[in-house]
C-alpha cells in the first residue's frame, strides 16, 4: 500500500519473490530521486539477475497470451455450441 503506484507495486512484489531478491529503495526517475518502500525479503539484486528476470518476465508474458488464446478459443467454441455469436 505504501508503494506510489499500488497496482506495478504489486507486480513489482511478485517478481521480488520469484526472483528471491529484495527490490526498492532509493532510485532515481528523471533526475528526481525517491524511496520506495522496500519488496521481498531475498538479497539485493545484482547485475545478473537481469537476464533471469528477463526470462521471467518473458515466461508471464507467453503464459498469459496462451491462456487469453484458450479463454478466447472457449468463448467462440462455447458461443457456436449455443447457437449464439461467436468472437
Amino acid at each position: 500500500p505504501a508503494h506510489p503506484s499500488p497496482y506495478a507495486g504489486v507486480a513489482e512484489a511478485a517478481f521480488a519473490a520469484a526472483l528471491g531478491l529484495r527490490l526498492g529503495g532509493e532510485s532515481s526517475y528523471g533526475g528526481v530521486a525517491e524511496t520506495r518502500p522496500p519488496l521481498g525479503d531475498g538479497r539485493d539484486p545484482r547485475p545478473g539477475d537481469i537476464a533471469t528476470a528477463v526470462r521471467l518476465s518473458r515466461d508471464v508474458g507467453t503464459t498469459a497470451a496462451i491462456a487469453a488464446a484458450g479463454a478466447a478459443l472457449w468463448l467462440q467454441v462455447r458461443g457456436r455450441d449455443k447457437g449464439g455469436v461467436s468472437v
